[in-house]
């Protein structure tokens, strides 16, 4: 059954915002639920608060930053759950209607500016009310952040000591992008068991910075460590060699694909799981020039062809 969109009051997005702020939402529904909500509730903002704002999966994925359908929804139904979301459900090519709400715990929270954040977070009794009354609740009041020892580090320094280990043990030379952008897809344990797992064995799987950097952009919380690397390369100079000679035999060949026929070779030939297949799954066409991608499909190429 389709809502009614609620009348706003100016700068709503502004003073949303700054209640899932001072509730501290993020240690309830998560840091991704909270950026969503803020995303959706601005694009009401930039609509003057006159309807629904509509998306589809695909086009909320990249704003959101989710590399999968099943990111973006766990966020939504977190946010419904809680009472922080209305959401409509789209159909094929009828885009899904969200507008955000507040719980009725915090409708009577005030909007006033927090003077003293320092006082407000150190002082145990003036935190002891429960938050989620909202006569309990003053202009001033901070809830006291509640840690998640599952879902992250237990200190910024950690994050920082595995980022130098990538970057100087590892050779990964852009180890910082490197590594926010794993810790977007899994937990902090998971990337630093990754790093842990290269250092180890990066010698006998003929590894390098580019891989591990590689390997951490695509993370997966279903892959072990020793898993999305690929297959073992050879030597660099037999590479560099076959490559040069598959690039002259059957490169025109390769390029000469039109996209579609590209992708279902692409999808045949790449191992599911390896860098090449996560490369083709996020870069789709544009993966053809990629090392990963590209010489497999020469090798598969060369194996069709008649000897002469």
């Amino acid at each position: 059954m389709t809502g009614v969109y609620p009348k706003r009051e100016p700068f709503f997005a502004n003073r949303y915002v700054r209640l899932l702020t001072k509730v501290a939402a993020a240690n309830e529904i998560s840091p991704e639920t909270c950026w969503l909500l803020a995303m959706i509730v601005h694009q009401e903002d930039s609509c003057r608060y006159r309807k629904a704002i509509t998306f589809t999966n695909p086009q909320m994925m990249p704003i959101f930053g989710a590399h999968s359908p099943e990111k973006l929804e766990a966020a939504r139904d977190r946010a419904v759950a809680h009472g922080w979301l209305h959401y409509e459900k789209g159909w094929k090519g009828v885009p899904g209607r969200y507008w955000v709400l507040i719980p009725p715990d915090y409708e009577g929270v005030e909007d006033a500016p927090v003077t003293d954040l320092s006082a407000a977070i150190s002082t145990p009794k003036k935190a002891a009310k429960n938050p989620t009354k909202a006569e309990g609740i003053s202009g001033s009041y901070i809830p006291t952040p509640i840690p998640s020892p599952s879902e992250g580090p237990s200190a910024e320094g950690e994050v920082e000591e595995l980022i130098k280990k990538a970057k100087h043990q590892g050779g990964c030379r852009a180890a910082r992008q490197a590594i926010q952008a794993a810790l977007r897809r899994v937990p902090f344990a998971h990337a630093k068991q990754i790093v842990h797992w290269y250092i180890e064995h990066r010698t006998s799987r003929r590894l390098n910075g580019a891989d591990l950097c590689d390997r951490l952009k695509t993370a997966e919380p279903s892959q072990a460590p020793d898993q999305g690397w690929g297959v073992d390369p050879p030597p660099a100079a037999s590479h560099a060699k076959e490559s040069d000679r598959l690039e002259r035999a059957h490169g025109k060949a390769l390029d000469a694909l039109p996209p579609a026929e590209f992708l279902k070779l692409a999808r045949h030939v790449l191992k599911e799981g390896s860098t090449g297949w996560q490369m083709l799954e996020q870069m789709r066409e544009s993966s053809r020039d990629e090392s990963a991608v590209r010489l497999p499909l020469l090798r598969h190429i060369a194996a069709q062809k008649p000897n002469p």
